[in-house]
């Protein structure tokens, strides 16, 4: 009996250590098979992002980059006529030369005029919905002819409801020498 008192103290922890050693087994199994399907959702993501950005590249932009050569056209009085992403996907303009400069080394109006034709092309490809377009103090880096070009272009090109904040009265003159219709608040 005593042998089997012995046998049974050392066999004891190690039948404990095997369970425990199962246990344990069986929770990393757990683990690895989780992160396995983890690893397949990631891998899915991945695959439909790429799909996507493929689709963006070669369908959107370049309807997004011709609106928005377009209305740059317009502002600048065609001295800026082409915009388009490079490979880095910056922003770049052709020059009346032909060649192609980064808009960030631009004047910080013609950057301002840049990015309202940004929003405005972007506000055609998001929604064909007529909602309102609120400009706060965004022509305050346009010269006079630039502020018409706009405000023709606005007038002209949207149906939506604008309203602009300004503290100058600049675009007021402008509509009203177009014979613009509006309303006007002064606070």
């Amino acid at each position: 009996m005593h042998t089997l008192e012995i046998d049974k103290k050392s066999i004891e922890p190690l039948i404990e250590k095997q369970i425990e050693q199962n246990e344990n087994l069986n929770y990393l199994l757990e683990e690895q098979k989780e992160l396995n399907e983890l690893g397949r959702a990631i891998n899915l993501a991945k695959e439909e992002l790429e799909n996507s950005y493929y689709e963006m590249k070669n369908k959107i932009t370049p309807k997004f980059t011709q609106q928005l050569s377009y209305l740059i056209n317009l502002i600048t009085n065609e001295k800026y006529q082409i915009l388009k992403l490079d490979e880095q996907n910056n922003l770049i303009v052709e020059l009346q030369d032909g060649n192609y400069k980064n808009c960030n080394s631009l004047s910080i109006g013609t950057i301002d005029q840049m990015y309202l034709a940004l929003r405005l092309s972007a506000l055609e490809e998001i929604t064909k919905e007529k909602i309102p377009i609120l400009l706060d103090e965004a022509f305050c880096y346009y010269d006079e002819k630039r502020l018409e070009n706009i405000l023709k272009i606005l007038y002209n090109n949207y149906d939506n409801q604008i309203i602009i904040f300004t503290c100058t009265k600049r675009e007021k003159e402008i509509l009203d020498k177009m014979k613009v219709k509006y309303n006007y608040t002064e606070i």
